[in-house]
């Protein structure tokens, strides 16, 4: 008589190799609650809009885009820049995404001729002295999350109307508009 064990159901086995991440992200989670509590927030904010991101991918899109306006403000404590820096990560894990389950990435000529022009700047193809370094650093960082940006959005070509989007993002504006007239007074 043989020791039988009974079937893993296809969710167990669907979570068991996500487990050492689970356990890793835990364990990183608890250090940064222990040493710096806002960095703990910033870590479970970050996951669940890596989350958001994945399962509703056009909304996020959205999101990211008006969020990324109302951010201006914020210019001081380097807000914009970390957020950017946070989109071109979700960029990336979108693209190794579509890679893995071979799936097509919408693009198109200008987007090819912006990102050959950012990898050019990234090269130093068009001068510059190494006294504009840190500046030149920031403002690549700016031109490359805008044209990962805008291949965000080309992802978006089949599945949400033009004409819709930019209804969407217009009507959007009036935030960060209301916010700059609250500042201006």
């Amino acid at each position: 008589m043989g020791l039988r064990l009974a079937p893993q159901s296809k969710g167990i086995r669907a979570v068991g190799w996500a487990m050492p991440l689970l356990v890793l992200v835990g364990v990183v989670f608890s250090v940064l609650l222990a040493v710096a509590p806002l960095y703990a927030g910033g870590l479970g904010v970050a996951i669940a809009g890596t989350y958001v991101f994945v399962r509703h991918f056009e909304q996020a899109v959205l999101g990211i885009l008006l969020t990324r306006s109302v951010l201006d403000m914020y210019s001081a404590q380097q807000i914009p820049a970390l957020f950017a820096i946070g989109v071109d990560g979700l960029v990336f894990l979108y693209l190794g995404r579509q890679w893995i389950l071979r799936r097509q990435v919408h693009t198109d000529p200008f987007w090819w001729c912006l990102f050959g022009w950012v990898m050019l700047l990234a090269a130093n193809g068009l001068g510059g002295t190494p006294d504009m370094a840190v500046e030149a650093a920031r403002e690549w960082t700016r031109f490359f999350s805008l044209t990962m940006v805008y291949l965000l959005v080309m992802q978006l070509r089949d599945r949400i109307a033009p004409a819709r989007l930019a209804t969407f993002l217009l009507l959007a504006t009036a935030v960060p508009l209301a916010l700059a007239l609250l500042q201006s007074l």
